[in-house]
């Protein structure tokens, strides 16, 4: 992946992703909601960078951008990769694990590439404010859009994963609790299909 362009978010995501919960966090919402890691994580970086929240209007479009990338590409790889993981009765089991290792990198590759995508679909602008509580309550405004953009329903047995995002993400300002505006998230209901 060294032919890759230096990316701020691709760092930020990765520091984020390593943080205590966070990974587990992420594919729990993923598994159940179809959610899309990267966008969990650009909602994050988008406001931990003092950018205003984002509209659900916009983070549509953005999916509709990065929607054929994340789906037919991503979401594929992926599969593969659990798929190799499950194993095969037949099938040398050093082989396998070489092959899947192969397909985890190019799985990585491909979301850098989508987190790429995201960042030009997005026009950043100079940062509104340096207040790290405004940064992480711009995040919860950015996810309530993000679920109504998607159509998720937020669970309240999201709001802790949630927390462990915001944690992740704003160490020091989101505690281990879930943020009080998380709750607000829960029961909103997702919008109607637009004609």
């Amino acid at each position: 992946m060294d032919e890759l362009p230096p990316s701020v978010f691709w760092d930020f995501s990765r520091a984020v992703y390593s943080r205590a919960g966070v990974a587990d966090a992420c594919i729990v919402l993923q598994d159940r909601h179809g959610i899309d890691v990267n966008l969990l994580l650009f909602c994050c970086w988008q406001a931990a960078s003092g950018q205003t929240p984002l509209s659900a209007a916009t983070l549509g479009r953005v999916i509709g951008t990065i929607g054929d990338w994340q789906v037919g590409v991503v979401r594929h790889l992926r599969g593969v990769r659990r798929r190799l993981k499950a194993g095969f009765t037949l099938a040398p089991s050093e082989g396998v694990a070489a092959l899947r290792q192969r397909v985890a990198e190019i799985e990585l590759a491909s979301e850098r590439i989508e987190q790429q995508m995201l960042t030009t679909a997005i026009a950043m602008q100079p940062p509104a404010h340096s207040d790290p509580a405004r940064h992480c309550a711009t995040a919860v405004a950015n996810l309530r859009a993000y679920g109504e953009a998607a159509g998720i329903a937020w669970r309240a047995d999201d709001l802790v994963l949630l927390a462990a995002l915001l944690s992740g993400a704003f160490p020091g300002v989101a505690g281990e609790a879930p943020h009080p505006a998380l709750s607000a998230l829960v029961g909103a209901p997702p919008p109607l299909p637009s004609a």
